[in-house]
């Protein structure tokens, strides 16, 4: 079974890293993102299922059936 895939956005390195550290710990799978454009561009091109922003503090749920990323994200989309 292919585990649940984490994108992290964080424009602080560090705290991406630590993050990232302890989310592999639990058993996922972590992709990393500087930034929302960079994030964006992750969810295009891996099967992202959680992507959490810390400057919105909204958590986006992804499906092959989702609707577009403005009205789960709220300014993810403008690269916020």
């Amino acid at each position: 079974m292919e585990a649940f895939h984490i994108l992290i956005v964080e424009d602080d390195k560090e705290i991406r890293e630590g993050v990232e550290i302890y989310l592999k710990n639990q058993g996922y799978q972590v992709s990393q993102a500087a930034d929302g454009v960079e994030g964006l561009a992750r969810i295009e091109e891996e099967e992202i299922h959680l992507a959490i922003d810390r400057r919105s503090y909204k958590p986006c749920l992804y499906s092959d059936s989702r609707p577009p990323l403005r009205d789960i994200c709220g300014n993810a989309a403008d690269g916020n």
